[in-house]
């Protein structure tokens, strides 16, 4: 997904709203989250009581983008603390810089350009509000894909399977699909289930084809509920793939995930890692090495 070019409006719109103790939009009851699984029924329209008129203003004219730009930052903000699978392929600086030449059109908007760097550093909204209100102006499968790891974030994991579960019941692509799995797989891991989340792995794999990206994940949660066959299983899977770079890529975030505590080996992957490893290739085998 490219750098989008945002309109100097909603920009100017969604910084008023931030910091405007009025509006609702960005600020939803925080004990409400847990219950919010994306209904499209729920999707916010111009003559809700509760809107400001810049809120009322927004949804008529400028939907879409303002559930872009919400979605983009909620992302960042998501990105810097957790491993995620809803992707965007830019940065906060690179919004910021799209926004400067915009705002130069408004001399008297001349604070646009801080307002996505403001969302996306969560001094106005948390990612999990940022990523409600994007899904609520504009439903979409990366939203509710980035809804569930919020709620992940949050250890609110039934209502991250309920939005993974909504999200895998549409039309999404192969590729959605296999990330919606990942996800799944993700949520039942933190919660300890490691036999369903190497079930969802595997699902995430089969929907990844030839790339077998999420193999890795596979053989960590096999590993983790000391399954030797599905260790063995996952191990031809990444065998065959994926490809060098992407291999390193997630090999480093899963050992940077053990180095800052966000997971620990059991007792039961130890003792498997140490026997299989000698049997494995030296892709699986390293995998095997983040255990001990």
């Amino acid at each position: 997904m490219s750098s989008p070019s945002f309109e100097p409006e909603v920009l100017a719109l969604l910084d008023e709203i931030a910091r405007s103790s009025e509006g609702r939009l960005l600020r939803i009851p925080r004990h409400r989250f847990p219950a919010y699984a994306g209904d499209p029924a729920e999707t916010v329209t111009p003559h809700g009581s509760f809107l400001s008129r810049a809120e009322r203003h927004l949804i008529r004219g400028y939907r879409e983008e303002a559930a872009q730009v919400l979605l983009h930052a909620c992302i960042l903000q998501l990105g810097k603390r957790a491993r995620i699978y809803a992707t965007w392929e830019g940065s906060e600086s690179a919004l910021r810089a799209r926004a400067k030449p915009l705002a130069a059109r408004l001399a008297s908007e001349s604070d646009v350009p801080r307002t996505l760097s403001s969302l996306a550093e969560g001094h106005h909204a948390t990612f999990t509000e940022l990523a409600i209100a994007s899904v609520r102006l504009a439903p979409c499968d990366l939203g509710f894909s980035t809804l569930a790891n919020c709620y992940q974030q949050e250890e609110w994991f039934r209502s991250s399977l309920r939005v993974l579960a909504r999200f895998l019941e549409g039309g999404a692509t192969s590729e959605r699909r296999a990330q919606g799995f990942a996800n799944m797989a993700q949520t039942y891991s933190l919660q300890g289930d490691h036999a369903r989340a190497y079930e969802c792995g595997l699902q995430a794999a089969r929907f990844d084809g030839e790339h077998c990206r999420f193999a890795i994940w596979c053989m960590t949660d096999a590993l983790q509920g000391g399954n030797e066959a599905a260790v063995l299983a996952s191990a031809q899977l990444l065998d065959r793939g994926p490809e060098q770079e992407e291999y390193d890529r997630v090999l480093r975030l899963l050992r940077r995930d053990r180095e800052r505590g966000a997971w620990t080996p059991t007792a039961a992957s130890q003792t498997l890692s140490a026997e299989l490893r000698p049997k494995l290739s030296p892709r699986s085998g390293a995998i095997c090495e983040s255990f001990s």
